[in-house]
């Protein structure tokens, strides 16, 4: 939708932010190709599909899309809300992607703000589909896999130099476990890829208009 903030997220839409690392189940692993880059894997995925996005945690504005996440792929998500502004067909104007993810137990707080410009970046198309998401079932004791498609292609921005400004993350103040975590496994490390993907419209309406018959 472009735009949106807590209780007005979009329309009925929803969004989530995922904290994931690149891992794959210990029984598979000597089966992963050992020279697979980051550069690869962004371009091209990985075709053995035995490595994937490990959910660390899952924040999402949706209490029906989180029953779904944990119910059905045992993803590790939460409440939350966010304010964000980014392009989109509906913002037209807007260049940069901004967004705030706010602790909804202490909705003064945030667990962390983020803001990618693509400005003066140059993109390359790849195709990593089909995506595999991993999460770990602590009641089974086991890891559990799903495939997510994209239908379409990928730009792929990759950060050199003081390109990596163009991504900046800032830890809030909120408690949260997903903070701390992002905190340890994140900090002050500079991005170095930026990967974004626009659906396309499924219909459209121009506005209305008189029909003299």
């Amino acid at each position: 939708y472009g735009v949106g903030f807590p209780g007005n997220q979009g329309g009925g839409g929803f969004n989530e932010t995922e904290l994931t690392i690149m891992a794959s189940a210990t029984s598979v692993a000597s089966k992963v190709p050992s020279e697979l880059t980051v550069r690869d894997f962004l371009l091209n995925g990985e075709q053995t599909k035995r490595a994937g996005a490990y959910r660390v945690w899952v924040a999402c504005d949706s209490p029906v899309a989180i029953a779904a996440g944990v119910q059905l792929f045992f993803e590790n998500k939460f409440l939350t809300s966010y304010s964000y502004n980014v392009p989109a067909l509906n913002n037209p104007g807007q260049t940069q992607h901004t967004w705030t993810c706010t602790d909804s137990a202490t909705p003064s707080l945030e667990i962390y703000k983020a803001q990618v410009s693509l400005d003066g970046l140059h993109s390359v198309p790849s195709n990593m589909s089909e995506w595999i998401d991993l999460s770990y079932v602590e009641k089974e004791k086991r890891v559990a896999g799903s495939r997510r498609n994209y239908f379409g292609m990928y730009d792929t921005y990759f950060l050199t130099g003081t390109q990596a400004s163009a991504v900046s993350v800032t830890m809030g103040d909120s408690s949260h476990q997903m903070r701390l975590d992002m905190e340890s496994l994140i900090g002050t490390r500079p991005a170095v890829a930026i990967q974004t993907y626009t659906s396309p419209p499924c219909i459209a309406e121009a506005s209305a208009y008189w029909a003299d018959i």
